[in-house]
Formats: structure tokens, C-alpha cells, sequence
């Protein structure tokens, strides 16, 4: 079941007004001093902030002792098919694994065997970035990818992030289609078969990694400073209960101001 935004208190980087008052009251110091230090201007990117107090890994770990265990929205984006969409529903958003990629195509082809023969579709599981190389793999496996806030993000990333929404299966797959013109062939017809979807999900300030330097977020979002979002890899599953919305290209916070999406 996905969770109750209503009963899972969140904070949302990119609306103040979720932020509890200790961390406001922190973040609007630390602003203070980025505004002090010299080596700030109003041209300084966010992620590139330096308090004048404090180094800005001092900071970050200061910050996070004040966030403790609470909750942080991030977004996920991802283009998927109908029964993909039930299964975020049922299983909450899972890591890259061989095991899930296989399972994820096994059920790819009990769905649309049909459309697309099941050879075109078992074509995809020995393609992608992950057959060529152990640093590909490495950089993958074990790993979901999740952003924050949700428009500075789409506004300041433009296409490397559009390029998850105008695409079907993540890059494990469909990179393969930059190189091969079947398997191109096959993810065009999956593409538009699947549904543009930003999955908003909250997971405890504990599990954010070290150096993405959650403050500079917070203080660029809250001052005005350019650039005021960030990238999160983590290492775990997002269970159902931490999933808050399923977004679509017809919600009220759809970040894009685009007709339908579809793949090149």
C-alpha cells in the first residue's frame, strides 16, 4: 500500500513550509553565514556554498545530526508499464539487481509476448551497460538513484533528466538501443506501451549520502542560490509505506511543461 502523505511526516526540501522549526532555525544560520563568507556571491552555484564558520563537510554532518532520523522527500523518474506500475504499488521502488532485471523482463514478456515476440524482447537481458564492463556494473548494481526538490531539479538538470521519462526500462536497458537498431525497435514499442511516471517517495535523513551535502540544498532553496538541488544514490529499497506519490504527466506537480512524452 503506498504510503499516507497525510500520516508520514515528511520534509520536502523544496517547500519550506514542511521544514520543523530546529531545522529552519539551522538552516537559516547557516544561510546567514554563507552570506558572510566572502568566497560566496549571489553567482555561487549551491552545491559549491561554504559557510564562513565551518568547512562545509563540518556543516553537512552538523546538519544531518539535526535532521536525526526524519523523513526527506525524494523523486524518483522512470517511465513504466501499467503492471510495472501496480508492482511499484505492491513492492515500493527496488535497487538494480540482476536478480530484479531478470524478473522485471521475465514479467515484461508474459505481458507483451504477444506484441513483441518473446526473442525480441529476451534479447534485452544480455544487453545494456551492464554486459560490457565491471565498472558499469559496479557503478549500477545495488544502486536507486533518487532526486530533490522535484522542478529545481528538472529545471537545472534539463535533458539528463528528461531522458528517463522519454525512455522505457532504465539505462540498463535502454542504452542498448543507442547501438543496436533492434533492440532500438523493441524499446520504442515498450516506450509507448509505458507511462511517464516520477515516483515521490521519503526515506529517514540517515540514509542520504555523505558528500551530496543535503545543507546546501536547504539553504540555496531557501535564499535564492542557484542551483539549489541534488542527486542521492542509495543502497536500499524503498518499502511501500515510504512511497507517497505515483506522479503523471496530467498532475497538478508535473514538472514539465510538455506534450506527451515519447521516445525519440
Amino acid at each position: 500500500m503506498i504510503g499516507d502523505k497525510g500520516t508520514l511526516a515528511v520534509i520536502d526540501p523544496g517547500q519550506p513550509d514542511t521544514w520543523p522549526a530546529d531545522v529552519r532555525d539551522h538552516i537559516d544560520r547557516l544561510a546567514e553565514s554563507c552570506k558572510a563568507n566572502p568566497q560566496n556571491s549571489r553567482e555561487t552555484p549551491s552545491c559549491e556554498l561554504t559557510p564562513e564558520t565551518v568547512d562545509a563537510f563540518t556543516a553537512e554532518r552538523e546538519f544531518l545530526e539535526v535532521l536525526g532520523n526524519r523523513m526527506i522527500v525524494l523523486y524518483h523518474a522512470t517511465r513504466l508499464l501499467p503492471h510495472e506500475l501496480v508492482r511499484v504499488e505492491q513492492l515500493g521502488l527496488l535497487i538494480l539487481s540482476e536478480e530484479e532485471r531478470h524478473q522485471r523482463l521475465d514479467s515484461v514478456i508474459e505481458h507483451y509476448g504477444d506484441v513483441i515476440t518473446p526473442e525480441r524482447l529476451e534479447a534485452l537481458r544480455s544487453s545494456g551497460p551492464l554486459a560490457r564492463d565491471s565498472l558499469q556494473r559496479s557503478a549500477r548494481l545495488g544502486v536507486l538513484y533518487g532526486i530533490t526538490p522535484l522542478g529545481a531539479t528538472f529545471e537545472d538538470a534539463g535533458s539528463s533528466m528528461t531522458v528517463f521519462l522519454e525512455n522505457w526500462g532504465g539505462e540498463s536497458f535502454y542504452w542498448a538501443a543507442y547501438s543496436d537498431e533492434d533492440i532500438a525497435e523493441t524499446i520504442g514499442e515498450l516506450t509507448r506501451q509505458s507511462i511517464a511516471t516520477i515516483v515521490e517517495f521519503a526515506v529517514p535523513a540517515s540514509w542520504l549520502d555523505r558528500y551530496s551535502h543535503v545543507w546546501q540544498i536547504f539553504v540555496g532553496q531557501l535564499r535564492g542560490w542557484d542551483g539549489a538541488c541534488g542527486e542521492f544514490r542509495l543502497g536500499q529499497s524503498i518499502p511501500p509505506r515510504q512511497i507517497l506519490e505515483l506522479l503523471h504527466e496530467h498532475s497538478p506537480r508535473w514538472p514539465l511543461e510538455v506534450g506527451p512524452l515519447t521516445s525519440p
